[in-house]
């Protein structure tokens, strides 16, 4: 039983690996033929594959189980972001998409995962990441494969509730195998013959020296092309599937900013000056931090590095009891008190450095990086600014624009080299270090440390108060009341002199427009059955504004009509006939003449070359890139001058002067795995892209979220 209650003790670790994937094996509820199955009466789920509709109900108990899973991952102080929930779901409406197209595609194959298969991925030689997770030993890091199987044989003698968690996991892991396998499957079609190994070498080794007469279709001024609107719309019905588009809306709106006032900023600080005795003096300062200071209590001992930076020195440094601000921190007041202190058995560093990576693979490369920051280390040593040099230099992004800044860090966190490096230097110390990663310039910027404190931390945030609110609510209503519809929208604007913004092409599952903060429900009242074209908003909290929309459009997915794009396509048509001019422009030029030089002439224009011609690398010198020119040069023999190619750019005659070509190896072996095993990486997204075409999806989640 106490093993039982090991698992029991470890199933909230397990269930925060696994997630969302773990919602997979539910998602058939989703679809069955039962009472969450809606048949064929329309948008009544929240959304449909395979013409069946997904309950909506049965969404929101995976999110809501989803969203405490998450959160129960996350520490104590912090809370998850509209964002980071709108990631979620859909994170979850993906995999259940996924989970259900892969259900039907593995049964058609029978494909099946066993019981004798499943026990092995807990107790054979490679087990599970989850399996180990719940049966390896803390100390050994190992599996006691005899114990974990008399677990597993006993289970149904335990309590529902560890059934219910066992099958869980087991479930998980099941439907992770039956996905390998038949992810494997499909990597092993894919197949590379040697013909096309040949034409991939080819097309990268084999170069081309050309030369090649231009007419820019920027020498013909758009204003000087005279076309008809029958030759416009030709030309949408010839490239009609460009004009496809998804559903959208676009709206207008005003914003009313319900922002802290001078008077709200003086209440804030009144209240946290008037915490401070009472705060002092309570015993049970975990109680007051949840009752009082609108903020979570953490119970731990923390680190350098886990409290804000204007006041963890003096944390560090003071005695239990000690009461330290109140301070400012973006945006809140802030009161801290001190409970405790202890060491840990480790100890932490801060440091700062500036990465060097090799351009390449070979020992030169690696040579090369090391002296380049040989060269930054002995400038920073001799009194250059280090954070300057790491914004300058450092070819670590997460903290170049930091100066190269790493916080403080664990004993071992760090690879073994820099943490060694780093372990035996004092505050100030510059140091050269290689590692896999590159060259490392390093500067340590604290002693080290091995102390924890646990601190109390009361907040309250800057926000506006109640009268601030009423007085920006009234203001939006009263604008409200000027603008039932887009003229008077507009007039109103005007009256009260505000600025309007706009907001185009709004998807239905759209969650940021520009400057608002979550915008969700203002996306929502867009796509509402009940929401018209030229309907305005009633005013929405919108972050930390009341907002006030006009719906200027709507349009449902399919293509977009002629009329409304007109001017878009005419830019495009003015350069179809471009085209036609110069190419018969062209064509004439090439009349009687045998060289370049005498078309070039003709043309009055000039000969260019260009050397290094790849099939591979469709980017010609000086022109960018041109499929349609490079295809026609390894498609025409040396010496001979081609017809007129329309490129992108421009309308091009080529004549290639030299062909350098490679000898091919006899064999193609290597080649043939390299392609296939770089075809097999991108395979698993195509085949899911092709599944869900077929399987018809429908994303209706706008309508609930």
């Amino acid at each position: 039983m106490a093993t039982i209650g090991k698992i029991r003790e470890r199933s909230g670790l397990v269930i925060g690996l696994i997630g969302l994937a773990m919602l997979g094996f539910i998602a058939t509820d989703l679809f069955s033929n039962n009472s969450l199955f809606r048949g064929k009466r329309g948008p009544t789920g929240i959304g449909r594959i395979y013409g069946e509709d997904i309950d909506p109900a049965t969404f929101q108990n995976q999110f809501a189980t989803a969203l405490q899973n998450r959160r129960a991952q996350l520490p104590p102080e912090a809370s998850l972001t509209p964002a980071m929930e709108g990631a979620l779901n859909d994170e979850i409406w993906q995999q259940i998409i996924e989970d259900r197209i892969l259900a039907d595609e593995t049964q058609d194959l029978g494909l099946e995962v066993t019981g004798k298969e499943i026990m092995d991925l807990f107790v054979g030689p490679n087990p599970h990441p989850i399996a180990m997770q719940v049966f390896a030993d803390p100390k050994t890091g190992q599996i006691d494969k005899q114990k974990a199987y008399q677990i597993i044989t006993n289970i149904q003698t335990q309590s529902p509730e560890a059934q219910q968690q066992w099958k869980s996991i087991e479930d998980y892991i099941s439907k992770e195998r039956l996905k390998e396998k038949y992810f494997g499957l499909v990597r092993n079609a894919v197949f590379v013959t040697d013909l096309e190994a040949k034409y991939d070498f080819e097309a990268r080794n084999n170069t081309a020296s050309i030369q090649f007469v231009p007419m820019f279709f920027n020498a013909i001024s758009d204003s000087s092309v005279k076309i008809t609107d029958a030759e416009i719309e030709k030309y949408y019905n010839t490239h009609k599937e460009d004009y496809k588009r998804e559903d959208g809306r676009s709206i207008e709106y005003v914003a009313f900013d319900i922002a802290a006032t001078k008077d709200d900023t003086l209440a804030a600080e009144k209240w946290i000056n008037q915490q401070v005795e009472a705060f002092r003096k309570t015993k049970n300062d975990s109680s007051y931090v949840v009752r009082v200071g609108r903020s979570a209590f953490a119970n731990t001992y923390q680190p350098r590095g886990s409290y804000p930076a204007n006041i963890e020195e003096q944390l560090f440094s003071s005695d239990s009891g000690t009461m330290i601000g109140p301070f400012f921190d973006n945006g809140i007041y802030k009161l801290a008190k001190v409970i405790g202190a202890k060491n840990d058995s480790v100890n932490y560093y801060k440091a700062s450095h500036i990465l060097i990576r090799p351009n390449g693979p070979t020992p030169q490369d690696s040579a090369d990086a090391f002296k380049k920051a040989k060269d930054i280390y002995t400038k920073v040593k001799g009194g250059a600014d280090f954070a300057q040099a790491a914004m300058e230099n450092s070819q670590d992004q997460s903290n170049a624009s930091k100066g190269g800044d790493l916080g403080w860090f664990r004993d071992g966190q760090m690879v073994t080299k820099f943490n060694n490096a780093v372990k035996n230097a004092k505050k100030g110390d510059i140091l050269l270090v290689q590692t896999e990663f590159g060259t490392h310039v390093i500067k340590v910027t604290e002693n080290k440390s091995n102390k924890l404190v646990k601190a109390a931390v009361i907040e309250r945030p800057v926000g506006a108060g109640a009268a601030t609110q009423d007085q920006a609510y009234s203001a939006a209503s009263k604008f409200r009341s000027m603008a039932v519809n887009g003229e008077e929208f507009n007039n109103a604007v005007n009256k009260m002199k505000l600025t309007k913004r706009v907001a185009e092409n709004l998807k239905p599952n759209e969650r940021n427009i520009a400057g608002l903060e979550n915008p969700r429900e203002l996306i929502r009242w867009a796509y509402a059955t009940d929401t018209k074209v030229d309907d305005v908003s009633e005013p929405k909290v919108i972050g930390d504004k009341y907002i006030v929309a006009h719906l200027t459009k709507s349009y449902s997915e399919g293509y977009t009509p002629f009329e409304e794009i007109k001017d878009e396509v005419k830019v495009f048509a003015v350069k179809e006939k471009k085209k036609e001019m110069l190419a018969e422009k062209m064509n004439k030029a090439m009349d009687g003449a045998t060289t370049l030089e005498a078309i070039a002439k003709n043309l009055q224009s000039s000969v260019n070359s260009a050397e290094n011609v790849s099939f591979q690398n469709t980017f010609v010198a000086n022109l960018s890139n041109e499929p349609a020119l490079v295809g026609t040069v390894f498609g025409t023999k040396k010496g001979q001058i081609s017809k007129p190619v329309t490129g992108e750019n421009g309308v091009y005659i080529v004549k290639p002067t030299a062909f350098n070509t490679i000898k091919a190896p006899e064999k193609f072996e290597m080649e043939r795995k390299g392609m296939a095993s770089q075809q097999a990486g991108g395979v698993q997204d195509m085949v899911i892209t092709a599944l869900r075409k077929k399987a018809d999806v429908k994303d209706l989640r706008y309508i609930y979220y």
